[in-house]
């Protein structure tokens, strides 16, 4: 669930809608988030779900199919179940259904929560297409307002239990994500994606599921 809203949430740098005085900050903001990332970098993600850390390298100069690397599970060699097991999940977006769907910015519920030294915090309503999950999220936008403004992080949150679908109830939803340059006035870059989901299914599935994960060792591979 992690990997894929970074996905959507990178797919959200086409236009974003936002209140006129702050529509031009908040689409170089998002333009500012390098969209090559699958393409022109290799990089190392250092994921911790269920109390296992796995470390994973992904390169787009190798085959396809050999792209991701497992290089280590909780600081030790991996067994091939277990890289089997992460390459299964490894789903890019070229390879997810989940890039037809975009999140993007209300342009009537932007508004300005804070401004601070050097940033602007926004509160928004997402809303995504043909997903009801989102309406019961709230979400927070902070932008760094430097000589080129970029997107530092997104927040998405539920408030109280709600009912996505029939027979399912959430009762805690949070994500966290964040993006900074690779060095300074340089590419911005995701850096780290936190999720946690609480809730049950038809009275008998629980789940209690939380994910983080770090993106780090970025090497640019483009041409």
């Amino acid at each position: 669930m992690a990997k894929r809203l970074l996905i959507i949430l990178l797919l959200a740098g086409g236009p974003v809608f936002a209140q006129d005085d702050y529509s031009e900050l908040v689409d170089r903001a998002f333009e500012a988030i390098d969209q090559g990332l699958q393409t022109n970098w290799a990089y190392t993600e250092s994921r911790l779900e269920e109390g296992t850390l796995w470390v994973g390298r992904y390169d787009p100069r190798r085959e396809e199919e050999g792209r991701w690397q497992l290089l280590s599970v909780d600081g030790r060699e991996p067994t091939a179940d277990e890289i089997e097991e992460y390459l299964d999940d490894q789903d890019g977006p070229a390879d997810s259904d989940e890039n037809s769907r975009t999140t993007r910015v209300n342009r009537n519920s932007l508004t300005l929560r804070e401004e601070g030294d050097g940033y602007l915090l926004f509160d928004f309503d997402p809303a995504e297409d043909d997903d009801e999950f989102m309406e019961h999220v709230d979400a927070t936008l902070k932008i760094v307002t430097a000589a080129e403004p970029y997107v530092a992080s997104m927040d998405m949150s539920s408030s109280k239990a709600f009912r996505p679908a029939t027979g399912v109830k959430i009762h805690e939803f949070a994500t966290h994500l964040t993006f900074a340059p690779l060095h300074e006035n340089g590419p911005v870059l995701p850096r780290s994606v936190r999720v946690k989901v609480r809730g049950g299914a038809y009275l008998v599935i629980s789940f209690d599921e939380a994910t983080s994960i770090d993106y780090s060792d970025y090497e640019y591979v483009g041409d």
